[in-house]
């Protein structure tokens, strides 16, 4: 059974109520999503007037035709109090439940939650000019591209530092994967991301930024996670260096995340437990503008192949040349060692020649680039 929507009135006595009980105006601002200047204001008409300074004071005329109904105001109030979505979303999800209510506009719900001191501006971020490394994918069905990133991390109430690994699929926008790990070490991510693929099959490609365990400072990108996606068929993807908005979707997920997950917890394990919650709700509760106001859940339905049971070694047609590459990410070639990358050491590489003096160069079906035996360089 739907919860009763709280009016404005109930909402004002129960945000006094908490600085009356003696918590700090800053903190119930905060515990609500409202203003400070918002706080003090009821505060302020409660010491004035006691609770009837805590009714409601229109300043509009008594019969005015744009003002918007009083209890369909509280139903949005609540609705953004208890989940915190956006205009849109939330007026997506009272519509789906009560198709019977001539809902206002979204420009009059922005409005609304402004005057009650539910909204923030957001800063706008500084991006740095880097000389771009472009590897594009273009995504159409759920499935085919997932993104992983980690999220900045932050110190739990014990004084260790938690690391947040999160895995979605781009075009669904599901969240696969949102791990609180104690550091961004190769085998532990790796894990998270093995255990997913386990679970929901492989995609088409794997796209990440560029810094550790993904990617590398080397040739291509190539990190030792790139190498195993490889092996099991899947691109490794990179967004340009300092370009947050080459994984936008992703972006604006850790900013959702961000908003409902802080304060931390005391350790991992409940912040572990904090972050199934918001999965939970992202997946299935919010409705998200970027898949036309659906829900991740209702479009997500796995990968789009199975894990392979064994891991099988490239093959390579019969006209190519194939070496190994040395434990330190050397190739021998004649009397010469060309560097490749250190991620593929102790793999083998299929090279298809050109010329004389240039060979394509391939990992699987992966193109490496062009060596040139002659500049002894991967180009």
């Amino acid at each position: 059974m739907p919860l009763r929507a709280r009016t404005m009135v109930e909402l004002r006595e129960e945000v006094v109520s908490r600085v009356v009980a003696g918590l700090r105006i800053t903190e119930v601002a905060d515990m609500y999503g409202l203003s400070r200047p918002t706080v003090y204001e009821w505060v302020k008409r409660y010491e004035a007037d006691g609770v009837d300074g805590l009714e409601d004071r229109s300043r509009a005329p008594k019969h005015s035709p744009s003002r918007t109904d009083e209890a369909i105001k509280a139903m949005l109030i609540s609705e953004r109090t208890k989940w915190g979505f956006g205009s849109k979303a939330i007026l997506q999800r009272l519509q789906e439940q009560h198709p019977e209510i001539d809902w206002p506009a979204r420009s009059t719900v922005d409005g609304i939650f402004k005057n009650a001191g539910l909204t923030q501006r957001r800063r706008k971020r500084e991006r740095k000019r880097i000389t771009p490394f472009v590897r594009p994918y273009e995504a159409k069905k759920p499935g085919q591209l997932l993104t992983v990133d980690f999220k900045g991390q932050f110190l739990l109430k014990n004084g260790k530092l938690c690391y947040p690994l999160t895995l979605m699929d781009r075009v669904s926008r599901y969240l696969i994967e949102c791990e609180a790990l104690s550091s961004t070490h190769l085998e532990p991510a790796w894990a998270v991301i093995e255990r997913a693929l386990r679970e929901w099959g492989l995609p088409d490609a794997v796209q990440s930024d560029n810094g550790p365990p993904f990617g590398a400072n080397g040739y291509g990108r190539l990190s030792t996670i790139s190498v195993r996606l490889m092996k099991l068929g899947i691109l490794p993807v990179f967004s340009r260096p300092g370009k947050p908005q080459d994984n936008g979707a992703h972006e604006r997920m850790h900013r959702v995340m961000n908003a409902a997950t802080i304060p931390p917890e005391r350790n991992h394990r409940r912040q572990k437990e904090r972050f199934d919650v918001f999965r939970y709700t992202y997946n299935h509760e919010r409705p998200h503008e970027g898949i036309g106001m659906s829900r991740p859940a209702r479009l997500w339905r796995g990968g789009r192949r199975p894990f392979p049971d064994r891991i099988e070694e490239f093959r390579y047609k019969r006209w190519f040349e194939v070496l190994k590459v040395g434990h330190s990410g050397m190739l021998k070639w004649n009397k010469q060692q060309i560097f490749i990358s250190h991620a593929l050491a102790a793999e083998q590489i299929g090279l298809e020649p050109v010329d004389a003096n240039r060979w394509n160069a391939y990992f699987g079906p992966f193109y490496l680039g062009q060596l040139d035996t002659q500049a002894g360089l991967l180009i």
